[in-house]
């Protein structure tokens, strides 16, 4: 698979990364001030974006990039955790899925929930990577240290 191949896969990464930043941060943040309202967001906002990963072949003539495949993210922002730590938690789980070395055990985790990432197999013509936040039952907590008895 082409991801395998070093330089292809900074490239496909580095495009997922300024998709993320551009189009997730933007939906994340309240429409407050769009509407002319003061204060802090008390409300969860709901997330549903999705953008392309496009890729120019390199004896290709100028212009003809390609779609390689979709991405669509699902989640709801919680107010209580700042849109900068929820993009930095966004852009981790697609660079851990995307790597060929990631832990077999590994689950992403968005806002302390638990996600999803997976191929929507019924996607045509363009394949989608939906990565998709549960909000179902509650917050996941992670501990750090063992305590020792």
């Amino acid at each position: 698979m082409r991801m395998e191949e070093e330089q292809f896969h900074f490239a496909m990464v580095n495009q997922i990364k300024i998709r993320i930043k551009e189009k997730i941060s933007v939906a994340l943040r309240p429409s407050q001030a769009e509407q002319g309202l003061v204060g802090v967001s008390s409300a969860p906002r709901p997330v549903d974006e999705i953008f392309d990963v496009v890729y120019e072949p390199p004896n290709s003539p100028k212009g003809s990039k390609r779609v390689l495949f979709r991405i669509q993210i699902k989640l709801t922002k919680i107010p209580t955790q700042p849109t900068s730590a929820t993009i930095s938690q966004i852009l981790e789980c697609m660079e851990k899925y995307m790597s060929q070395n990631a832990d077999a055990n590994w689950q992403p985790t968005i806002q302390g929930r638990i996600a999803s990432m997976h191929w929507d197999q019924k996607a045509k013509p363009t394949p989608l990577l939906v990565l998709e936040q549960s909000n179902e039952g509650t917050n996941v907590t992670f501990r750090t240290n063992r305590i020792k008895e």
